[in-house]
């Protein structure tokens, strides 16, 4: 009984975290429309911004809304709620901080096999502002699309919900589709991540998964 009150408890946290940071993003993209402050260079990144020692930028570009703001709120909004329901707080909150760091981290990182392609290219890309909170939301899809493949049984032979990952994966590729070259890369790499971190947590059994309506095994379904 402690341990579910304390899970549950640490379930609240991140609850409120998620409604906090939504708030914020809100709050800056208000300010943003109104008032013209803050502007994307401020808070923005890019690979040369990062190599002149300016990291903190990793934290405000995820701040900063790129792209119709309704969806990308509502989706982060229902997909870290789901998360943390069946996943719990810390499961979304890793998934959130390592999809939107490494998903931008590793596409700079792929600027360097650009230089030798095409410098001209390379050139612009270390300098253009990057920033938007896609892949936060990418990374809590790629999760998703895990948690309904995988269930509690943690069996990749055996779906549990595979339509539910397969609307997933649809999802991914509509968004990347309309993406830059830099974003689609990133929102892919997120999703992935966020793939991983569950199939990692379910192995390990670090998914707390205390209520599971949503992933329950069919009737007849195998076993």
């Amino acid at each position: 009984m402690a341990r579910k009150e304390t899970l549950n408890e640490i379930r609240g946290i991140g609850e409120v975290l998620l409604v906090s940071y939504l708030l914020v993003v809100v709050v800056i993209a208000f300010c943003r429309a109104v008032f013209g402050f803050p502007t994307v260079e401020q808070l923005a990144s890019s690979p040369a911004l990062l190599a002149h020692g300016e990291w903190w930028r990793l934290a405000t570009s995820a701040l900063v809304i790129d792209g119709p703001p309704l969806p990308q709120v509502g989706a982060i909004a229902v997909l870290g709620a789901l998360t943390i329901y069946f996943g719990g707080s810390g499961t979304f909150w890793l998934t959130a901080f390592a999809g939107h760091v490494l998903g931008t981290l590793l596409a700079y990182a792929g600027v360097a096999g650009v230089w030798l392609a095409d410098r001209a290219a390379a050139v612009h890309l270390m300098s253009d502002p990057d920033y938007g909170v896609s892949l936060i939301w990418c990374a809590a899809l790629g999760a998703f699309a895990a948690m309904s493949w995988l269930g509690a049984r943690g069996q990749w032979r055996q779906p549990v919900r595979p339509e539910l990952t397969v609307l997933s994966i649809v999802v991914l590729a509509l968004v990347t589709y309309f993406s830059d070259e830099m974003a689609a890369i990133q929102h892919v790499l997120a999703f992935v991540v966020g793939v991983a971190i569950i199939a990692t947590a379910d192995r390990s059994r670090m998914l707390h998964r205390t209520r599971q309506p949503l992933w329950t095994p069919r009737a007849g379904g195998r076993r």
